[in-house]
């Protein structure tokens, strides 16, 4: 089961509107039409992530404006200090092109596998 937990109290939830599909857990959240949300992509503005699994048409808990958290939902290898962005599959992961890409996150450390990151969205 994936999740995101956050590590840095000052955290910020968005919780209206409703997912415009069934989404999941640290997946990065972005917007569709009017508060309605589905699973980002490399190619989407990222707006979050989403806090837990939740069925379409349910109001997910999306976690934005920063701080630190920790998931095990990424891809890839990472470094601490590597800059972040969204996969193909909505995942983190390394960012190779910070210029021309949208940079969501910094990784912390990444052990056993679980990544801290700050969240920059």
């Amino acid at each position: 089961m994936s999740y995101i937990k956050p590590l840095f109290p000052n955290n910020v939830r968005y919780g209206l509107g409703t997912a415009g599909e069934d989404v999941s857990a640290g997946h990065g959240a972005t917007l569709t039409d009017h508060d309605t949300f589905a699973h980002a992509d490399s190619t989407a503005f990222v707006f979050g992530m989403f806090v837990k699994d939740t069925a379409q048409g349910k109001m997910p808990g999306i976690y934005c404006c920063g701080g630190i958290y920790e998931t095990d939902v990424f891809e890839g290898t990472l470094s601490y200090g590597d800059p972040l962005k969204m996969s193909a599959n909505g995942k983190l992961t390394k960012s190779t092109a910070p210029d021309t890409e949208q940079v969501i996150g910094q990784a912390i450390s990444v052990v056993s596998g679980v990544l801290r990151f700050k969240l920059f969205v």
